[in-house]
């Protein structure tokens, strides 16, 4: 059985890889950045998400074996051919590929499970959630691995070295699949519903409880934060492995969804609250409880509809997905976190007691004590791996280099991971100041990602970060100043996501400067008349010393850009600076009041965003 377990958590950590390079692909290339129409954009995924239904009709006729078998080759030929991609439409079908083997694989361990149960009346040493054990391990893994990586997964890794961890993965994965291929699973397998909640707990986890990136954009000290989060995940395998740790399958049932409600408060400034990776880890808990009870054998005879089951759980967690993040379109009228307490809710009917028991699960003692162990060599692990922002150094003189840049999520025009070329971009500037839009700090939608603490480190820059669309999407100031003081505004929202204005007051010496990144989200051709107002008004609060910049999406002599001039600003010239392989839109701007200097405009030329970065020198006075 820990053969069986083995399979199912290295294939489930290979789904996890695959679906953070699909996602952001279906962002940044197939949707080129928001000009595919969402309903296409959606159609496309959600058919390869509809994969696991495919494969369980086919298993209808055909051995499940060979549904489990087709979909492990599946998801192995995609991170293979993902070894050997640089972006584009290769990266994109290489990993829809592998997220569609993915999905089989899980339905055919299903069908597996269905069939062989029916047959093999044998009394086991050893029955029940050895799945949900194995899903648990497996997303337990995905947030021990992403934490030790920063959140720069493996795949987005290059060098000899990474590429012979990422083969060695596969080659166990496949070792793995094939030790287990005659392997017959215990009599009385988990029932179909628990087969259901497995996508909707991949979903959870990749949004909410497994996120290690959210966790540490919060009030709560991010070293602490993520290792509550980390070695949480790792203690979630015992709560599977043993359920009744729980007491009642009520516990985890009612518990996970008023956790979920439980990350979604936040500060004043928009920030999650000190309590958010609390919820998150104890969320993680009661995720494995959950499945752990759904997992445990139940009353039916197996059948196809186990298939069903999870190919219907897997697609239904990618619709939810979807909804998910296009809630953040103010149009829709639908709150976002509805749809991860349908998905917390899905899981928990799973878990209830609805139907009587058969069997316990027994387990080897050591498992008691390896398990927390490893739990918290894990946090610490966590906490060591992210450190605190370096001190600022000592400000002297009146001139400093600014530089402002949409970095798109961190995501090139390939539809790469590249953090590691924006922040050279900005160091070959020598900027004192840097402001950031579109500021990625753990969106599953694009890979779960920490932009910022990524392009921090490598600048030793400390930073502040202005929450704008929710808690972990928005905009960032980086410095090697004193930070004197910080405000979060949050702007109307006009667009597609919200809008926000971080105020940053650093020291020059005797002198301050409030720097004031934002990024104005207008709702189509309209002007953002009201985000520009709100922004005006803050700028008149921060004294004769300000420089406001950012991605306006405003062209010089729009009406939002005279509203800003209305509040003592004023542009020295602009820049073309999108898009960034052939700039002609002047829409990334740099304002200053009277009592700032700027000259020395330079767009520099890149393509590791849609956006350049546009770098000043300003001179205070």
């Amino acid at each position: 059985m820990t053969r069986r377990i083995l399979a199912t958590a290295l294939g489930v950590l290979l789904l996890l890889d695959a679906l953070r390079v699909f996602l952001p692909s279906l962002i940044t290339i197939f949707g080129d950045a928001g000009s595919t129409s969402p309903a296409l954009l959606g159609g496309f995924a959600l058919a390869w998400f509809a994969a696991g239904l495919v494969a369980a009709v086919v298993g209808r006729y055909t051995y499940s074996g060979v549904v489990r078998a087709a979909g492990a080759a599946a998801l192995l030929a995609g991170h293979l051919a993902l070894l050997f991609t640089d972006g584009g439409q290769p990266q994109l079908y290489a990993a829809a590929v592998a997220v569609a083997g993915g999905y089989w694989y899980i339905t055919g361990d299903a069908l597996s499970g269905a069939r062989l149960a029916a047959t093999d009346r044998t009394q086991p040493r050893l029955v029940g959630a050895w799945h949900a054990v194995g899903v648990t391990a497996g997303l337990a893994a995905g947030t021990v691995l992403d934490t030790l990586l920063r959140t720069e997964d493996l795949i987005w890794r290059h060098g000899a070295g990474w590429m012979l961890l990422r083969i060695a993965l596969l080659v166990a994965f496949a070792i793995a699949v094939l030790a287990t291929a005659a392997l017959h699973v215990p009599a009385g397998a988990p029932a179909r519903r628990y087969w259901s909640a497995v996508g909707p707990a991949i979903l959870l986890y990749g949004v909410l409880t497994g996120a290690a990136a959210r966790a540490g954009a919060g009030t709560m000290p991010a070293p602490l934060a993520v290792a509550l989060v980390t070695g949480a995940g790792v203690l979630a395998v015992l709560v599977a492995a043993r359920p009744r740790l729980t007491g009642t399958a009520w516990v985890p049932a009612v518990a996970l969804p008023l956790l979920v409600l439980a990350t979604f408060p936040t500060t004043d400034g928009g920030q999650a609250t000190w309590y958010g990776p609390v919820a998150q880890a104890l969320g993680a808990l009661a995720l494995a409880g959950c499945l752990g009870w759904a997992g445990l054998p139940g009353s039916g005879a197996g059948s196809i509809w186990r298939g069903l089951a999870a190919g219907g759980g897997l697609f239904g967690a990618g619709a939810l997905l979807f909804g998910y993040y296009a809630a953040y379109d103010a149009s829709i009228g639908i709150p976002n976190g509805i749809l991860l307490l349908v998905a917390a809710l899905w899981i928990g009917a799973t878990a209830a007691p609805w139907r009587p028991i058969r069997a316990t699960v027994r387990h080897r003692p050591a498992t008691i004590v390896a398990i927390p162990v490893l739990a918290v060599l894990a946090g610490l692990a966590g906490a060591f791996v992210v450190t605190a922002p370096p001190a600022a150094a000592d400000a002297s003189g009146n001139r400093l280099r600014l530089v402002t840049y949409n970095i798109r999520m961190g995501f090139d025009l390939r539809g790469r991971f590249a953090v590691a070329d924006v922040a050279a971009a900005l160091a070959a500037q020598h900027p004192d100041v840097v402001l950031l839009n579109e500021v990625d700090r753990g969106w599953f939608l694009n890979g779960g990602h920490d932009d910022l603490v990524a392009v921090a480190r490598r600048l030793h820059m400390a930073y502040e970060f202005g929450p704008a669309a929710d808690q972990v999407w928005g905009d960032a100031v980086l410095t090697r100043l004193p930070i004197r003081q910080v405000r979060r505004v949050a702007l109307p929202a006009e667009g597609p996501t919200g809008a926000g204005a971080l105020a940053v007051t650093v020291s020059l010496g005797d002198t301050d400067l409030a720097v004031v990144a934002t990024h104005f989200q207008p709702a189509g051709d309209t002007p953002p008349q009201s985000q520009a107002r709100a922004a005006a008004k803050l700028v008149r609060t921060l004294g004769p010393r300000v420089v406001l910049a950012g991605d306006l999406n405003a062209q010089p002599g729009s009406p939002a850009l005279a509203t800003l001039e209305s509040a003592g600003l004023s542009e020295q010239r602009s820049v073309p600076s999108y898009p960034s392989n052939h700039p002609i839109k002047h829409i990334d701007h740099v304002y200053a009041t009277n009592a700032v200097t700027v000259s020395d405009l330079v767009a520099v030329r890149t393509t590791a965003s849609d956006h350049v970065p546009v770098a000043v020198e300003l001179e205070v006075r």
